[in-house]
């Protein structure tokens, strides 16, 4: 059967407003207890914030996990978020053999970069005695979920992905794949198997969809869908 285009758009709203609705921060009506909070108070920070500029309109939720973390206090440097192919070949050429690089680097065409449809941050903050802590890619997973998964804070409620879950570690990494699959799902009726709407079939299913619509294969993802 046939969906109207306008019912189509009403289904996907509706599926995304219900389903992936993301919590109100420190501004909204419930706002953050920060009496919670894992860091002393301090005035938060945002350092290469023309970055985010740069994603797509999909990846909304990681600039408001960004800006919620610089309100609770954090100092978050955004490294990066938008990839051409190029640029991704660029990395992958550098820092794939570094014996010394735990974190993978996904090549061309497998990273959520590639869409705009993933970030990569760092956070500083100041302890209780007024040493600066960095969280980078040294930092361990137990010290990161201290401050991106707690009672206060949690990547999960932005419905992001977070890079230190994968087989190779990359704590410094989030990016929105569960709501783009969700939403390609949606658009495509979800037919098939579970194993057909995993990550690395996404990327795949983008790809093949920028080549039929005439767009270069690193379009923002909105572009191509």
């Amino acid at each position: 059967m046939k969906i109207k285009k306008r019912d189509l758009k009403k289904l996907i709203n509706d599926y995304l407003h219900e389903q992936m609705s993301i919590p109100a921060g420190p501004s909204g009506e419930s706002g953050f207890n920060t009496t919670k909070s894992p860091i002393p108070a301090q005035k938060g920070k945002l350092t290469n914030k023309s970055e985010l500029n740069t994603l797509d309109k999909t990846a909304e939720p990681i600039k408001e996990f960004i800006n919620d973390l610089v309100k609770l206090g954090y100092h978050v440097n955004v490294n990066s978020c938008y990839r051409s192919m190029g640029k991704q070949k660029e990395l992958y050429d550098k820092l794939s053999k570094d014996p010394n690089r735990e974190a993978d680097v996904a090549l061309p065409g497998s990273s959520p970069h590639n869409w705009g449809l993933g970030a990569d941050i760092t956070l500083f903050y100041n302890d209780k005695d007024g040493n600066q802590v960095q969280l980078g890619l040294a930092a361990s997973n137990e010290d990161w979920l201290k401050h991106i998964d707690n009672d206060v804070i949690s990547y999960h409620d932005y419905k992001l992905e977070w890079g230190g879950n994968f087989k190779k570690r990359d704590p410094v990494h989030f990016d929105v794949y569960p709501i783009a699959v969700e939403e390609l799902k949606v658009r495509t009726g979800g037919y098939g198997s579970e194993s057909m709407w995993e990550r690395d079939s996404l990327e795949s299913k983008l790809a093949k969809k920028a080549v039929a619509k005439g767009l270069p294969i690193d379009s923002l993802y909105s572009d191509i869908i």
